[in-house]
């Protein structure tokens, strides 16, 4: 699953209110995993069309850290690293 909502918040930070109203807070898709105690770890997994970084959220059964971990090193491993595109390229 992605692990925000959205892409990055702008260097000055969210409009909070928008952010609730627009349910895109950047924690929606992470904390319920911190209050269930499930492993989870975000990965980078591409570029959006704006520039800016995605990431996927991986999530196993509680006390299986270890599926999560392999999981996430094989999807980094057939991923690659991302680089965003370089203005004026």
């Amino acid at each position: 699953m992605p692990t925000t909502p959205t892409t990055a918040w702008p260097a000055e930070g969210p409009n909070v209110a928008a952010a609730v109203r627009e349910r895109v807070l950047p924690i929606s898709y992470t904390s319920v995993f911190n209050d269930t105690g499930h492993p989870a770890i975000s990965i980078p997994s591409g570029i959006a069309h704006d520039g800016l970084p995605l990431a996927v959220q991986l999530v196993a059964a509680r006390h299986r850290d270890n599926l999560a971990l392999a999981a996430a090193h094989t999807l980094e491993m057939s991923l690659g690293t991302q680089h965003p595109p370089i203005p004026g390229n």
